[in-house]
């Protein structure tokens, strides 16, 4: 086996035990499903998913989980632009059971749950939902599904629409691969640099 792979290998195997100790410290929970097809009915399209986990827990509710290897953003949960848009399309397209969400941060920086609940303590480090002043925990979490399931309709019809604005998120560009046929630059530009430049 060349060193390289082999050095791999052995990154992943230490990157996995760690995750299983994360989840052996976990609340009672039973896998449900891996990888499971789901499909998105929302606002005129149609959206066919595969979400990566979803968990039973034995506190009630399903957790979704969504697994990232890359270096770790905030998911922003409550921006109009959540940076995870994909987590809310799973969250409406499962039903109202779904209890919990939350990116897993697999890398050698970090290995965590970053996410929202229905109540904290449901995943590991990941709180409840932004309470509602004089509602209970479970009303909180009623009302952010509604909303999100509002953003999640404005960027649907957005797409359909084939709004396309230049507008990343704020250090977007930090990360991207594809920077050299991006049209963020053209944003950048003076007025009158392209007549300039041609003189």
């Amino acid at each position: 086996m060349p060193g390289t792979l082999a050095r791999e290998c052995r990154r992943a195997g230490r990157l996995i035990r760690k995750l299983c100790e994360l989840d052996r410290g976990r609340s009672a929970f039973q896998v449900e499903s891996t990888e499971q097809k789901a499909r998105l009915v929302l606002a005129g399209a149609t959206v066919e998913m595969r979400i990566d986990r979803v968990d039973v827990l034995a506190a009630g509710g399903r957790a979704v989980l969504d697994y990232k290897t890359g270096t770790h953003a905030s998911a922003r949960w409550y921006d109009p632009r959540p940076t995870y848009p994909q987590l809310l399309a799973y969250l409406v397209a499962l039903g109202e059971d779904v209890a919990a969400l939350a990116t897993v941060w697999v890398n050698p920086r970090a290995l965590r749950f970053d996410g929202v609940a229905r109540e904290t303590g449901l995943l590991p480090g990941v709180k409840s939902v932004r309470a509602i002043p004089g509602a209970a925990s479970a009303d909180a979490w009623q009302a952010q599904r509604h909303t999100w399931r509002g953003v999640l309709e404005r960027l649907v019809l957005a797409f359909i629409a084939g709004d396309a604005a230049v507008d990343p998120k704020a250090g977007a560009c930090r990360n991207c691969h594809v920077i050299n046929i991006c049209r963020i630059a053209e944003r950048e530009q003076p007025s009158g640099a392209e007549a300039g430049a041609d003189e």
